[in-house]
């Protein structure tokens, strides 16, 4: 809770967090009668305030579903110029990508970033050179030749935890997640699964997956077709210029 002008603080073992801020009238507004801080103060509050992983999947979520915009975000982080915390929000407004669809993609990215890694690519998809679809993948390192999926047990729960439970259509589910793998390798990457738990400890499982899927990635080898988004039209894959980030936000080498 941000306080305006407010000398009070909450206890080691209390549930809140209370901080003193200005809060110009312009920077809130309300839900259900409750006064709260407007989208883009929010995100950037997160920024300073949380993990990084999680502020990520605040801002990636706030972008995607046009609660603020990057401009938005831009003016808020001028206007808290000089307030604690405000390099981590620098750090963590250059990984904001709207086009990730859930926490774990943008934790992972945000893990991956403080692991040493480069921004990926998100939410590309990939065809044969014949046009054929092969899938949209959640992530991809171009100039490493490496796709990354983040499955969580959500991805799959959400078609099969209901009573009417099909053993037969897992199955195929399964073994499509399977086909689809062999044709994105068939093509040229190397493909790196991991999952919630690969976050843990570090981050160890998903440093681990990258790392072993970049030894047996061979970038001289892809050969495929590509957009980032359904309307555009198809290209040939080629490393060279290609970016990585959200529409306006920063881009990665």
């Amino acid at each position: 809770m941000t306080l305006p002008r407010s000398d009070r603080t909450a206890g080691r073992d209390d549930w809140r967090r209370l901080l003193d801020g200005a809060l110009p009238v312009d920077q809130v507004t309300a839900v259900a009668a409750i006064p709260v801080t407007t989208v883009d103060r929010t995100v950037v509050d997160c920024f300073r305030q949380l993990r990084l992983r999680d502020a990520l999947a605040i801002s990636d979520g706030a972008l995607r579903a046009g609660a603020t915009s990057f401009d938005e975000l831009r003016t808020m982080r001028t206007f808290q110029r000089r307030w604690p915390g405000i390099t981590k929000a620098d750090a963590g407004l250059v990984l904001t990508d709207p086009r990730r669809e859930s926490w774990l993609e943008s934790a992972s990215v945000a893990t991956a970033h403080q692991l040493g890694f480069t921004m990926p690519m998100s939410q590309v998809w990939i065809h044969h050179l014949d046009g054929r679809l092969i899938g949209r993948v959640d992530f991809v390192w171009p100039l490493a030749g490496v796709v990354g999926e983040a499955d969580g047990r959500g991805k799959y729960l959400g078609d099969f935890a209901g009573e009417d439970w099909d053993a037969d259509e897992a199955a195929a589910h399964m073994l499509a997640e399977r086909d689809r793998e062999r044709d994105l390798e068939s093509v040229g990457f190397a493909v790196a699964r991991w999952d919630t738990g690969g976050l843990l400890r570090g981050g160890g499982g998903l440093s681990d997956a990258l790392r072993e899927a970049r030894r047996r990635a061979d970038p001289s080898r892809i050969r495929c077709l590509w957009r980032q988004d359904a309307d555009q039209e198809l290209r040939v894959w080629s490393p060279a210029g290609m970016t990585m980030g959200g529409n306006d936000g920063p881009h990665a080498a």
